[in-house]
């Protein structure tokens, strides 16, 4: 059997439906006001981390965004271990910079063509990240996590753009396959599918897209 490529087994919640969501908004830190789960979201946060409660979860580390540090409470509150939540800001969610609190219409406008990827991980809006920089956060948070323990069932609870990028930098692939990893569904917990070591300044992300 192949050794595995990392000591601790890593989770991936991304945050039920939220208010944001409904009202088509995209919204980081700071946000404008809080944006809570919707009952639906609620829903799909109990549903998704049943299955969780067999995996011995040890801790969980979460964005520090209203309707993430709502998901990892249920979610922990699920666990029922006396599980506890670490906040950390690097896994918030992409910085949209001026565009925060507008549409989705909006910030994809902001491209010149929103369904070529490559030309998100080089554009930036005005005080903002594009997915170059929040693919980098994301590696050095796996990297220093994974240093800081060791054999601990660990879950990561995210927004959909930085563990979609997350999966994508752990599969050491380029950035034309990132279209063939799985986008993470709301309210859904799932294994990382971890297939290299974690590096801080991944080399993957500047690469040619």
């Amino acid at each position: 059997m192949d050794k595995p490529v990392v000591k601790n087994k890593y989770y991936a919640l991304r945050h039920g439906f939220s208010e944001k969501n409904e009202l088509g908004l995209v919204v980081s830190y700071p946000e404008k006001r809080p944006y809570h789960l919707t009952q639906k979201g609620i829903e799909q946060v109990k549903e998704g981390s049943l299955w969780l409660r067999s995996e011995h979860i040890d801790c969980i580390y979460a964005s520090d965004l209203t309707r993430t540090r709502e998901s990892a409470k249920i979610a922990s509150e699920i666990i029922d271990n006396g599980v506890s939540v670490v906040f950390d800001e690097r896994l918030r969610e992409i910085d949209f910079g001026v565009f925060n609190g507008k549409t989705q219409d909006e910030w994809r406008a902001f491209f010149d063509d929103y369904q070529n990827v490559s030309e998100r991980f080089v554009k930036r809006p005005d005080g903002g990240e594009n997915y170059a920089d929040v693919a980098k956060r994301m590696s050095d948070f796996l990297y220093d996590v994974e240093q800081n323990n060791d054999n601990r069932h660990i879950l990561l609870v995210s927004h959909g753009i930085p563990l979609w990028l997350l999966q994508w930098v752990s599969w050491c692939v380029t950035g034309d396959e990132l279209n063939n990893v799985p986008y993470p569904e709301t309210g859904k917990a799932v294994k990382l599918d971890v297939r290299c070591p974690p590096y801080k300044q991944n080399n993957m992300i500047t690469r040619e897209h």
